[in-house]
This record gives C-alpha cells, sequence and structure tokens, in this order.
C-alpha cells in the first residue's frame, strides 16, 4: 500500500543519508527520487526530480567524464541515457580537485536506475606509490630487465638492460615489439647472424627462447660480450626477460682454462 511503500522510501531515504559512497536513484523515467550528500560531493549537485540527462551532459561538457574520440556529447550522452537500463555501465571521473571518482550504474527491479560514487583517488594516489617503488628499484638493480606483454610487445626497460642492448645507439621506444628490436641490433652489426641462416631465422630464435620460458640462454655479440638470458612468465600473460652480462666471467674462465692447459704442455714435456 501506499504508507508502507512510503516508508520503505523513508527507511531507504535514511540508509542513503548515512552511506559513505555517492548514491542515487532514478526512476524508470530516470528522473532522480532519492540521492545523498555523498553523490553532491563526488559527482554533482542533486534534487529530487532532477533528470540523468541534464547530469550526464554536465559531466561530459565540464571535462569530468571522458567522451570517447569522435563522438559528440550529444552523441554520448544519448548512448548513456538510452543503454543505462539495459547494461551495468562504469566512468572514471576526474573532479576539478584532482579527485579520481569511479561511477558504476546498475539497473534495479523497479525499473529505475541506482548508481554509486566511490571516491579511488587515496587506492590509485597508493599504487601510483609502489608502482615508483618498483620501477625504482627495477632501475637500480645491475641485471637487465625487459618486460613484454603477450604480444611481445615491449613495456619498460631498466638502465642496466638499455646500457647493454643500446650502448652506442639510441633508445628504442617502449612501443617496439621484439622482433623490431632485433632487428635494429642485427642491422646495426651487433647481433652476428650465422652462416645459412636469415633474419628471421634469428628473430625466431629469440621470440621462440621467450615463448618457451628458457633460462641461461647465452648469446654472443659481434663484439664478444656475451650476455646470459633468462625468461619468466608474468601473471598478465607476458614475458619477463632478465639478461647478464657474461663477457668477464667467460673471458677469465677462457683465461683460466688456457693457463690450465699450458701448465699441462709444460709439465708433460
Amino acid at each position: 500500500d501506499r504508507l508502507g511503500e512510503r516508508r520503505a522510501i523513508e527507511l531507504l531515504s535514511d540508509g542513503f543519508g548515512s552511506a559513505d559512497m555517492g548514491m542515487v536513484m532514478w526512476d524508470a523515467t530516470l528522473i532522480v527520487q532519492l540521492s545523498n550528500s555523498a553523490w553532491d560531493d563526488l559527482v554533482v549537485p542533486t534534487q529530487i526530480g532532477d533528470e540523468i540527462t541534464d547530469h550526464i551532459r554536465h559531466l561530459a561538457e565540464n571535462g569530468i567524464i571522458t567522451v570517447p574520440e569522435g563522438m559528440s556529447v550529444d552523441a554520448f550522452v544519448h548512448e548513456t541515457v538510452t543503454s543505462i537500463h539495459s547494461k551495468p555501465m562504469r566512468f572514471m571521473l576526474r573532479l576539478e580537485d584532482g579527485r579520481q571518482v569511479q561511477m558504476s550504474t546498475f539497473g534495479i527491479t523497479s525499473g529505475g536506475v541506482l548508481a554509486t560514487a566511490v571516491d579511488f583517488s587515496r587506492q590509485i594516489d597508493a599504487e601510483q606509490r609502489a608502482r615508483t617503488l618498483l620501477r625504482d628499484a627495477v632501475e637500480a638493480l645491475e641485471i637487465g630487465v625487459m618486460h613484454f606483454d603477450a604480444e611481445l610487445t615491449l613495456l619498460m626497460m631498466n638502465r642496466a638492460a638499455k646500457e647493454m642492448v643500446w650502448a652506442g645507439m639510441p633508445n628504442v621506444e617502449t612501443t617496439t615489439r621484439m622482433s623490431d628490436i632485433i632487428q635494429t641490433l642485427i642491422d646495426a652489426g651487433t647481433i652476428p647472424v650465422p652462416p645459412g641462416k636469415s633474419n628471421s631465422d634469428v628473430i625466431g630464435s629469440f621470440e621462440e627462447a621467450a615463448r618457451n620460458y628458457e633460462s641461461h640462454q647465452r648469446v654472443t655479440w659481434e663484439n664478444g660480450r656475451t650476455f646470459e638470458f633468462s625468461t619468466e612468465p608474468t601473471e598478465m600473460g607476458g614475458y619477463l626477460v632478465s639478461m647478464r652480462d657474461l663477457t668477464e666471467a667467460v673471458r677469465a674462465d677462457r683465461e683460466a682454462r688456457e693457463a690450465h692447459e699450458l701448465v699441462t704442455t709444460i709439465v708433460d714435456a
């Protein structure tokens, strides 16, 4: 009955008002029925009776919500409003004060739409700090580290890897595929192409080693430097390639072996 319905709305309104997250509820015609102060703070000041079209347009025109490239504000508003009943939607809002807010919408059984807004700024800041610390730690490593995605496109290369791979050459762009990196090194005369082999064979051997997660693979550059490569899988299906410069170790081992052979020759004589 109407008394029960009014009581339910009052209870729901009390719940909205005490919620930390922003909340708003539109009816089936997308007119605001309830909202709370957190929504006003995180998204847009709202009054009962407001239309969702006006809210979406305000967010789009003020750059708070990102309109896809090539789409007009009118088209974006129309597409959002016409789709909001049929599927959950999620937007990242960027407020003028720098806060980043995740806005999510959900259809409800009455035919209306419930939307929530959560301030993700602290979480995003913490994630960015963690990424910065991790990047600094990787940069400080003496071993070379290269991170490739599942398509073997370079995402990250630390200082040590750049010094080993690009000595005397311009740094590679992070959009470069592994095949392009190897081709550049072949063209520069850094990586040798064995007799009877083609550039594609050499490139393919590096890609195969990465995809098979091979470890302790030794490669000698044309300048005599020897490197050891190892590949590990990442949680996102990519490849983490580490490399060590073994040139001095290989030289020391060779000199020790030559010295041993010399001593043996003298003794046997």
